[in-house]
């Protein structure tokens, strides 16, 4: 075997706007000296949410009634709408 190193530094910011009915999402991470940023859009379309972009998700929790997602050690929780 050997040994691995990975450095990453704590800068992280996280910016989620909506505009036109849209949600932006911008990402700042820093993976060794350099940051690095990544955008994504999510839409609703009727009952779906569509997410695009450069940061991939991990659903934490999905039942009739709540979505979790997380990524980057963030999490977003989504209820759904009863009428």
């Amino acid at each position: 075997m050997g040994d691995q190193t990975y450095k990453m530094k704590a800068m992280y910011e996280w910016t989620f706007d909506f505009g036109d009915g849209v949600f932006k999402e911008v990402n700042i991470i820093s993976e060794g000296d350099e940051p690095a940023t990544l955008e994504g859009e999510l839409k609703i379309y009727g009952d779906t949410l569509k997410r695009q972009g450069a940061m991939a998700v991990t659903i934490e929790e999905l039942t009739d009634d709540k979505l979790i997602i997380g990524n980057l050690g963030g999490k977003l929780e989504f209820e759904r709408v009863k009428e």
